[in-house]
């Protein structure tokens, strides 16, 4: 039981206003302000700093948004960083029995979308991940090991594949 969900936030003929940016951009430092793992980020310059904050705000209110779990759960979820395969948040839902996968991409002018070479790559995360590769992905998706393999071993578990993205462009196709 595999479904994929594509969540654009706003629509629009094509792109966001940077009204609509601005105010995700808010709602988002509202919310998870001081929640999301950084800890990879010090030292680097504040707009690469601010840009991963965003996205993985972004990967954790998609899990708010489909799920129960609560801000602080939802921030916890987050695996994004340097060897995610793509995954940028985990969770999975027991009483549902629903294993959340997803990727996220802010785009800072609402213009944007998750190019063709990203899905590629959260895909085959996808695949390493249910063929219980843990040793190709970062310290932050191994935590989740139990989650997913709690999933993996319940025959009555679904499997959620999630885009979330600032932009109002369809996922990219191929050429």
């Amino acid at each position: 039981n595999l479904a994929f969900a594509e969540f654009p936030s706003f629509q629009g003929p094509n792109r966001m206003s940077e009204l609509h940016v601005n105010q995700i951009k808010g709602f988002l430092n509202r919310e998870f302000g001081g929640k999301i793992d950084l800890s990879d980020y010090q030292g680097k310059p504040q707009n690469e700093v601010e840009s991963a904050f965003l996205s993985r705000a972004l990967a954790a209110y998609a899990l708010v948004t489909l799920t129960a779990i609560s801000v602080d759960q939802a921030a916890a979820a987050v695996t994004d960083g340097y060897q995610d395969n793509g995954i940028d948040a985990i969770f999975f839902d027991s009483v549902e029995k629903q294993l959340y996968l997803v990727q996220s991409k802010w785009s800072h002018d609402g213009s944007g979308t998750i190019d063709r070479g990203s899905v590629q790559k959260f895909i085959q995360g996808v695949r390493d991940l249910l063929n219980g590769q843990f040793n190709r992905f970062n310290a932050k998706v191994q935590s989740k090991k139990s989650e997913v393999e709690q999933a993996l071993l319940d025959a009555s578990a679904g499997f959620m594949l999630v885009t979330t993205y600032t932009g109002t462009q369809s996922l990219a196709s191929e050429p």
